[in-house]
């Protein structure tokens, strides 16, 4: 892109109130529809946005994953980033109302709980003044650390509230493990498919990215064995419950075998829990967290409340192994310091009031409500279509039976109104696949059932339509 790269002249507005990630988003999204960045086009490499645009590589990453998610962007293992070939009439395609995106994984704001957080907030105003908006320890807002401890106590998880550091969302986590971890040329590996915000952070670090696939179970262990003698991995990024984008979850053979793992060839173990508390299991059908059974201290875990409470909180909670408490600690404080210490003491004062699980309550019972509903819809399609039930979540791992591109199915459900999010978006380098992630999080119910009536009508035209000449395929490929 050279001198005429038109990303350099984003402009980001630091005093608005609207996240830089999300200003990014949308102004290389107008590029996109406006051919400034045409198909095919590569994009810059994330350090180098960032740089030219005085951000953090986190940043870069979050709103690549969203084009990613709208199948605006492809990505490329060992190549790049690029904007998707299948967008040559994007304009055209995106011109109809939207009815409901099962491409996004953000909750609707009507879902938030404004009116008690916002008691918290006055409340923290009121009580410590100015003392509020100054920065607070680099390692969070202890009496929330504490909070915290004592929360994780209840799923298994025994640990002092000095090995928990507060950090600005789940992304960043990833971004600081990453930092701490992986010098230039480190291996990790990555479960594939995967959640795009991570793989695009290893590859901004320049860190070799092995994968390996995963089943209903858990991680290929044949393949991560095999993978192990001739790799030595400083790091494995894994979700154990609901993974993004399968809804799979780990049994607890799969997860005592990787900590086995981890401790014979001395690697860590990244646990991105970013949806456990939207499991509609019974209490004592759900397995412990990785975490919970890391007796050799291998394990950081990630824990973030973003779907359950407000996903623009930006708040979450690295747990450490003693090893890497000091460093994980100055990765944080290179990036900003410290979060805000206005959020983490109204979202203290938040949980401190138990009203909180009321409210936890009332989100489960409005996503299962949904999951059901969603689940009924795949029942029905059937012959079309395989699915996994997660039994819990915010998303069905979807497979179209007989043959084509979900991106090719994308592209005339976007037009439709009711996008979705392709399977090459998890897949590393993989341009098309017959798997998308349909997603119930957004929106309410009466528009949720008003975009599986049009889904539906897409579906079988593409399948019936489109596809009669390729023969059905059995059974799931993963």
């Amino acid at each position: 892109m050279g001198k005429n790269n038109p990303i350099v002249g984003v402009q980001l507005d630091r005093s608005s109130g609207i996240p830089l990630y999300s200003q990014l988003y949308q102004s290389l999204k107008k590029m996109i529809q406006n051919q400034e960045l045409p198909p095919g086009q590569k994009l810059p490499p994330i350090r180098k946005i960032a740089g030219d645009l005085k951000i953090n590589n986190s940043t870069v990453v979050q709103a690549l994953e969203v084009l990613g998610r709208e199948g605006l962007v492809y990505k490329h293992v060992g190549r790049g980033t690029f904007v998707s070939t299948a967008l040559e009439s994007f304009n055209e395609e995106s011109s109809g109302a939207e009815i409901y995106d099962f491409s996004s994984l953000s909750p609707s704001p009507q879902l938030f709980p404004v009116r008690e957080f916002k008691a918290a907030l006055n409340h923290v105003l009121d009580y410590y003044g100015g003392e509020a908006l100054s920065y607070q320890s680099h390692k969070g807002y202890q009496p929330l650390r504490t909070k915290m401890a004592s929360f994780l106590h209840q799923e298994g998880i025994d640990v002092s509230p000095d090995f928990i550091q507060v950090i600005s969302g789940g992304q960043q986590g990833i971004d600081i493990a990453a930092k701490v971890l992986l010098a230039q040329g480190e291996t990790i590996f990555l479960e594939e498919p995967t959640y795009p915000g991570s793989l695009l952070t290893f590859q901004s670090r320049g860190a070799r990215i092995i994968h390996i696939p995963i089943n209903r179970s858990g991680l290929d262990f044949v393949e991560l064995e095999k993978r192990l003698l001739d790799f030595r991995p400083r790091l494995i990024y894994v979700m154990t419950k609901l993974q993004n984008p399968t809804g799979y979850s780990y049994t607890r053979e799969q997860k005592e075998r990787l900590l086995q793992l981890a401790y014979k060839y001395n690697f860590y173990i990244l646990e991105d829990d970013y949806l456990s508390l939207l499991d509609y299991r019974t209490y004592n059908q759900r397995e412990p967290s990785l975490k919970a059974l890391d007796r050799w201290d291998r394990v950081i875990l990630l824990k973030s409340f973003s779907k359950v409470l407000m996903p623009g909180l930006r708040l979450g909670f690295a747990v450490l192994p003693e090893e890497l408490q000091e460093k994980f600690l100055e990765g944080k404080y290179a990036t900003d310091i410290s979060s805000s210490g206005l959020l983490q003491m109204a979202l203290y004062f938040y949980l401190k009031d138990d009203s909180w699980e009321k409210h936890l309550d009332a989100i489960r019972e409005e996503f299962q409500a949904r999951y059901k509903l969603v689940k009924k819809f795949l029942e029905k399609l059937k012959p079309l279509l395989y699915y996994h039930d997660p039994r819990g979540g915010l998303f069905f791992w979807v497979r179209v039976n007989r043959g084509g591109s979900s991106e090719n199915l994308g592209r005339i459900s976007r037009k439709k109104g009711t996008p979705i999010a392709p399977g090459s978006s998890f897949f590393a380098g993989m341009q098309n696949s017959p798997w998308f992630r349909l997603s119930f999080a957004t929106g309410d119910k009466e528009n949720l059932e008003k975009g599986l009536l049009v889904l539906e009508e897409t579906l079988r035209e593409f399948q019936y339509g489109e596809n009669l000449n390729i023969e059905e395929e059995k059974g799931p490929i993963l």
